[in-house]
């Protein structure tokens, strides 16, 4: 093979430079991350009924969520925890298996059961282990000289406008009022329950339920939804006052002393972070506020990726120049430093490349694998060159050829055992 690109140098500088372009345009589309997204095949589900017993808990709920787990395919692992007033499933599954099609399974088996009055859920969350759990990449705040609603409201408007930006998963508003829905039963004849059943066979607000004495309340629906209940046959109007109130948010967080509502903002896998945060950044320009409200980014891991792949290029660059000037101590010739900066170049785009069609992302691990090919590279361009330099010493015919056949065998071998 070696031989071979000897004897024909163009095709040599035609396929150098079609890899090294299709580097470059692969650089600039691959997604760039501060790490790689690790998809677990698991499924927590959470159960809440306040003021129940663990033995209750674990009586009549915990079984019938494992029940309803063991249906499922691909089931490798079940764990649950029963204690008082919550219920926790914690489910593996094989590698292979669709967690999203196995979920929308278990959500439609819950429904289907009967679970005691009182009882919220379930709530549906990705298991992560707690030493890999980290942060979402854009978190917002928005404050102002405003009551919460009013901030809230805005808050709920730049929700819709970021949820135009191309990457993000999902966008959770924390510190706001919440509209809900109180229904409060007036006529003796009907019991509370009656209601909460038709809540759920409608599928309204989901296991969004509380029930306190004759008083529902429901997260909030549109009216019209909450009309078309009938129970025996009666229009819920007809039966109970239905009126919408705002919940007072659990945690009140205030910057200056202006109360302040926090946008956390999670990203698809394989989204590229810098361009999202060009993205947002562009939106909260334009975004019209009243007078006195600003939004904060409090967090960006754009930021903290631009700042670490200049410290990369920037060690990258001192790198180089460096093993270049020494190279150039060593063989004293300029010639042999213009080869060895050339490889690194094409390997380095090479690299980007093989990312790109793999469908990785630039990140700290493939950063840091790149360092390492890097120096891998840089001994064995010594071995290489050194070699050849020695071949042409003793006047052997092709000595380029011969150079690097001779180490060829022990140069693969040393780097398969670097990469074992």
């Amino acid at each position: 093979m070696i031989n071979w690109f000897l004897k024909r140098p163009v095709s040599l500088i035609c396929i150098y430079a079609i890899i090294m372009v299709m580097g470059i345009v692969s650089l600039f589309r691959l997604p760039v991350e501060l790490y790689p997204d690790v998809e677990f095949p698991s499924l927590s589900i959470r159960f809440y009924w306040s003021g129940a017993s663990a033995e209750a808990v674990e009586r009549y709920i915990t079984r019938k969520v494992e029940a309803g787990v063991y249906k499922l395919n691909g089931v490798k692992n079940v764990e649950s925890t029963s204690e008082r007033g919550e219920c926790s499933v914690d489910v593996d599954f094989e590698r292979e298996t669709d967690v999203a099609y196995q979920r929308v399974l278990l959500s439609e088996e819950l429904l289907r059961e009967k679970f005691p009055y009182g009882v919220k859920g379930p709530y549906f969350s990705e298991k992560i282990p707690e030493e890999i759990k980290r942060g979402e990449p854009f978190v917002l705040y928005i404050t102002g000289p405003y009551s919460i609603k009013d901030i809230g409201e805005y808050a709920r408007r730049l929700k819709i406008f970021l949820s135009r930006v191309d990457g993000i998963k999902d966008i959770n508003i924390y510190g706001n009022v919440e509209e809900i829905i109180k229904i409060k039963i007036t006529n003796e004849l009907f019991k509370p329950v009656e209601l909460v059943r038709k809540l759920q066979e409608k599928r309204i607000a989901g296991g969004s339920i509380e029930l306190e004495g004759r008083e529902i309340s429901v997260t909030c629906v549109p009216y019209q939804k909450i009309n078309d209940i009938r129970i025996r046959g009666i229009p819920i109007n007809k039966i109970a006052d239905i009126q919408y109130v705002y919940k007072e948010p659990a945690v009140l967080s205030r910057i200056n002393g202006n109360p302040q509502i926090s946008l956390n903002i999670s990203k698809r896998p394989g989204s590229n972070i810098l361009k999202m945060s060009k993205d947002i950044r562009k939106i909260i320009k334009i975004f019209p506020m009243k007078n006195g409200m600003k939004i904060i980014v409090a967090r960006d891991e754009a930021d903290i990726i631009r700042d670490t792949m200049r410290k990369i290029m920037l060690l990258g660059i001192i790198s180089i120049f460096g093993v270049g000037i020494a190279l150039f101590l060593f063989f004293k010739k300029i010639y042999n430093v213009v080869v060895f900066t050339l490889s690194i170049i094409f390997s380095t785009l090479l690299t980007f490349s093989l990312l790109y069609f793999s469908k990785l992302s630039l990140n700290a691990l493939t950063l840091s694998g790149i360092a390492l090919g890097f120096g891998m590279l840089v001994d064995n361009s010594i071995i290489v060159l050194e070699n050849i330099m020695r071949m042409k010493e003793i006047k052997e015919k092709n000595p380029e050829f011969k150079g690097a056949s001779d180490v060829f065998i022990a140069v693969l071998a040393s780097t398969i055992t670097t990469i074992s």
